[in-house]
């Protein structure tokens, strides 16, 4: 069956472009070296030289100064943050890879880990404080991080797995070095040409490492690719290489928005993180043309408008984005690194309206008048690519309807089918906020699971079931319908079915999901109809974050608050099962939740009426 699977996902895809990249990778093989370097870059200036509005924000915003200034004075003893643990860069060349202790801490285990630290986003950091400071100890240690970039550069070892999109990134982050250092009096010919020998080392490992799969299916990482191969070719527009990497990049970019893209410009992988993270990329491509004066496809720009407003429609009422499928935990932009700017898209509002206020995010596109209004502002439709989405100025439902992502290979899919997240204020019912690359292969397929989703299980089955030994593939055969809403003055409803219960031993089911909220009452009642042949035994699953929620039970209703907001929740089929869960914020990092599920045998078809009523104070 799983034979059957690989070859439809052939023939859904570009064998034989997969296998023209195959050859080309294997013959572009060994140690890439250069008889002539350029001898200047085209540095794209993103910021301008003491732009009074970056001023302004760190001036108004003193928390984001501080945290800035504390980012440098620790790069300068060479310790940076990743994920919120502090390490010594010391201890993490590329040449320790392999002499590495098993270490108990799982993100010491994690090559996740170590590729956050190879991207080097700190540098961005380091650069910009000198910029605000100019603090010349600053700027010395960042000269200091160029003398041995190679400690921190896979491409330049080969000992850590390392792939195109990894080597895209770190480009882009060693090239604001050029940017930031002009003004700097160590900042010489000598340094100057070790970056650019390194830029270049890094674009030509992206061109010979482009990523496509066997099956001829590229994804974020190739776009990354093509994205890198595009900025390399600007920063070295005279130079005897950029050619082909600008004509690869250009020919693969396009091929990305046609097919790694909805119409309506959802990302093809089941996964919002990678949504946001495909976003965030194309934004920067963007910024860097419009600053170079490079005509733009006007399809191209009107795709990457669209994948932004998807974005906005897969963003809750409270700004969090929507957690469904696999967290990529390396989001593009730049921030500070807290759980807080990683969870939220309020920046996103600066593309509608460039009067709302500057994020950090933003601080880069201050310059580019294309940028400012580049979004939309239009009422979202109901369905957005496979997702489902309700907001009013009380709550934000978001439902996945996704089929298998990622033309059929499902690498960042979950079985989260039907399964919704509910948001007030605060998040209330979540999806568990996933893990990925993670050392820990049991957490990662736990992530996948049904159980660890807002939906129905049915005889302890798998939706879809999959391979615990390939963590990034799910092959299955599953249909998931999406019925059009009704939306009038007093409801809003919309029903979706799903017929992944094929091969359950006692027959199998159909999974039918009606959301229908009242919006006086502020009531939502969920009903779930499982029918088909058999006995059978149903459970119902949902996760609820501890920290923004106190519980108290009053016989059957379960009772939900925090000062502001209260959520009770009633059913017709008894007392719900409470237990304590766990979900990850932020990468590794765990936050205890509630897991309350309910269970019942039936024969054939059952009906589970999950009622959920809002008040806020």
């Amino acid at each position: 069956m799983r034979f059957y699977y690989k070859v439809r996902l052939l023939f859904r895809n570009d064998p034989l472009l997969g296998l023209f990249h195959f050859i080309r990778k294997n013959l572009l093989k060994g140690q890439i070296k250069f008889k002539k370097t350029p001898d200047e870059i085209n540095t794209i200036f993103l910021i301008k030289e003491n732009d009074a509005e970056i001023f302004s924000f760190f001036e108004s915003n003193k928390l984001y100064k501080r945290k800035l200034l504390q980012i440098a004075n620790d790069f300068v003893k060479q310790e940076i943050t990743v994920y919120q643990k502090k390490i010594n860069l010391t201890e993490f060349t590329v040449d320790k890879w392999n002499i590495r202790p098993q270490a108990k801490e799982a993100y010491l285990n994690d090559t996740r880990f170590y590729w956050e630290i190879y991207r080097c986003k700190y540098l961005f950091m380091v650069g910009l404080a000198y910029y605000l400071s100019k603090n010349e100890d600053y700027a010395q240690s960042l000269i200091d991080f160029l003398k041995n970039w190679e400690n921190y550069s896979p491409v330049a070892h080969d000992k850590v797995p390392y792939n195109g999109m990894e080597a895209a990134l770190k480009l882009i982050n060693l090239s604001w070095l050029d940017c930031f250092l002009k003004s700097y009096k160590n900042y010489d010919n000598k340094i100057r040409n070790m970056l650019i020998r390194s830029l270049v080392l890094h674009a030509e490992y992206i061109y010979r490492n482009y990523e496509i799969s066997f099956y001829g299916l590229e994804s974020n990482h190739s776009l990354a690719c093509s994205i890198g191969l595009l900025y390399a070719s600007l920063l070295f527009p005279s130079y005897k290489n950029s050619q082909k990497w600008r004509r690869l990049g250009a020919r693969s970019l396009k091929r990305a928005l046609k097919k790694q893209f909805t119409n309506d410009g959802v990302n093809f992988e089941s996964s919002v993180h990678y949504h946001r993270f495909t976003f965030e990329m194309l934004l920067f491509l963007m910024a860097v043309y419009y600053a170079n004066g490079v005509r733009i496809d006007p399809n191209i720009e009107q795709s990457v408008k669209k994948i932004g407003e998807a974005l906005k429609a897969l963003t809750h009422k409270n700004g969090n984005i929507s957690r469904f499928g696999d967290n990529d935990g390396g989001k593009f932009l730049y921030d500070t690194g807290s759980v807080e700017e990683f969870n939220k898209l309020d920046y996103l509002n600066w593309f509608y309206d460039c009067t709302m206020s500057v994020h950090f995010e933003t601080l880069i596109f201050l310059n580019i008048p294309q940028l400012k209004n580049f979004l939309l502002n239009k009422n979202h439709t109901f369905k957005v690519g496979g997702y489902v989405t309700y907001k009013d100025s009380n709550i934000s439902l978001i439902i996945s309807g996704n089929e298998i992502g990622t033309s059929g290979k499902g690498n960042h899919q979950h079985n989260d089918f039907l399964s919704f997240e509910l948001y007030s204020e605060c998040p209330f019912i979540v999806d568990c906020w996933s893990y990925c690359y993670t050392g820990n292969r049991d957490l990662r397929n736990k992530d996948r699971k049904t159980i660890s989703h807002n939906t129905i299980q049915i005889d302890g089955r798998e939706i879809v079931e999959f391979d615990e030994n390939k963590l990034f593939e799910m092959l299955g055969d599953i249909k998931v319908n999406i019925e059009k809403a009704i939306d009038n003055e007093k409801m809003w409803t919309v029903t979706l079915k799903h017929n992944g219960y094929k091969n359950l031993k006692g027959g199998r089911q159909i999974h039918s999901r009606k959301f229908i909220y009242d919006k006086s009452n502020k009531e939502l009642k969920i009903i779930d109809t499982l029918s088909g042949k058999g006995k059978h035994v149903a459970k119902l699953n949902l996760h609820i974050p501890q920290k923004y929620w106190e519980l108290e039970e009053n016989g059957s209703k379960l009772i939900f608050s925090n000062d502001k907001e209260t959520f009770t929740l009633t059913n017709n089929l008894g007392k719900f099962n409470i237990a304590n869960g766990s979900i990850s914020e932020y990468f590794l990092n765990h936050a205890s939740s509630y897991y309350i599920s309910l269970e019942k045998k039936y024969i054939e078809q059952i009906e589970i009426e999950l009622s959920i009523t809002y008040t806020n104070q």
